[in-house]
């Protein structure tokens, strides 16, 4: 199996040093996965979560819930399982696959914006980013940012917003549609995960640190980000806006439930243009949209299983090694690690990653373990 997962390209270097690889854990569609108490994986594929030892035979098993839309996988305060369900607005908390409970949250509603859950933490409290779109009818053509809060919601329903912070860059740029927006080449963003129990990490992508937030809204430390450097090339953004139009059309495609509604009341022909009409503005605006020349600091954010804070520093397109700073949250000491730039990070404890690979569309199709010399 060692020699499998070097064919899918599963190689780690921690400071030019080759790590040791060991078993694929499971094949197919994958969008999430975490490693619990016992060593057993749980792997979030196709709105299941299925429990796959990291040691003996590979016994896979389903988790014994009916989930309508796993949304996110992540720690409960004790330490269990949580299973997000996006259509439900409810947490699932499991002891190995034993349900223990449904924390159930009010669904937001009509909001103008995004609402996405992060974490469960003590007390059944859900911690949400919301997205606040702002009224669209007043933006004009040009780069915007929408603001983002973190909020702090019990199971009655109780708010409070902990945090603030500005989120992604896109740009609006008029075409023969109408207006249509796209995302700034190497644009900024903001990124959040659990700590612990009452914490979390908050990182807007072009700051210099990351902020570490309690459940009351205080900052209770900074952990510094690591810098790539002033300038990418002209090269490199050029290959990073055709991968972007080549995507485009076929993910516009896939996220149209517009579609679905216009053909209620429109001719097949007219809802074949007005789709066709969109993604040609859609692609139209990526072309014409801007890049940053100082790009993001990281391009991802992780907690591992014993509290220590992983930043991808910002990877560049075609780059096939990936730096990860690795510092605990009470530590001022780092470290760097390389990782293959197709793998993602799921879930670090004990020295092992629990570790995805990227196949050439960017699904997430092989899950394995690597032995990673971090102490």
């Amino acid at each position: 199996m060692t020699a499998r997962i070097a064919s899918l390209g599963l190689v780690m270097y921690a400071l030019g040093t080759p790590c040791k690889a060991q078993e694929v854990l499971f094949e197919g569609n994958v969008s999430g996965a975490l490693v619990l108490d016992d060593g057993v994986s749980a792997v979030a594929s196709e709105n299941q979560i299925l429990l796959v030892p990291s040691t003996g035979p590979r016994t896979i098993t389903r988790l014994n819930g009916s989930f309508a839309a796993v949304g996110r996988i992540g720690r409960a305060p004790d330490g269990d399982l949580v299973v997000w369900d996006d259509s439900l607005w409810a947490a699932f908390v499991f002891d190995q696959d034993v349900e223990r409970r449904v924390v159930p949250f009010p669904q937001p509603g009509m909001v103008s914006g995004e609402v996405n859950f992060v974490a469960l933490l003590t007390d059944d409290t859900g911690l949400f980013e919301e997205v606040d779109m702002g009224n669209p009818f007043a933006l004009s053509s040009g780069p915007y940012r929408h603001p983002v809060r973190y909020v702090a919601v019990s199971a009655d329903g109780t708010r409070k917003v902990v945090w603030e912070a500005l989120g992604k860059q896109a740009s609006i740029h008029p075409t023969d549609g109408g207006m249509s927006s796209a995302p700034i080449i190497f644009g900024y963003g903001v990124l959040a995960r659990r700590v612990d129990d009452s914490r979390f990490i908050v990182a807007q992508t072009e700051l210099d640190e990351a902020y570490v937030v309690g459940r009351e809204g205080r900052r209770l430390g900074a952990v510094p980000m690591p810098y790539f450097g002033p300038v990418v090339s002209e090269a490199q953004i050029e290959q990073e806006r055709a991968r972007l139009i080549a995507t485009r059309g076929a993910r516009l495609r896939e996220e149209l439930p517009l579609e679905e509604f216009l053909g209620t009341v429109l001719s097949e022909d007219q809802v074949r243009e007005a789709v066709a009409k969109m993604t040609a503005g859609s692609i139209q605006a990526l072309r014409a949209t801007s890049a940053n020349s100082v790009p993001p600091r990281i391009s991802d954010l992780r907690v591992d299983g014993d509290g220590r804070v992983w930043m991808q520093r910002f990877l560049p397109p075609g780059d096939t090694l990936a730096v990860w700073q690795v510092q605990a949250v009470e530590s001022n000491e780092r470290r760097s690690f390389e990782l293959p730039a197709a793998w993602v990070v799921f879930d670090m404890w004990d020295g092992r990653g629990l570790v995805g690979v990227r196949d050439q569309s960017g699904a997430v199709t092989t899950v394995g373990l690597a032995e990673l010399p971090i102490g």
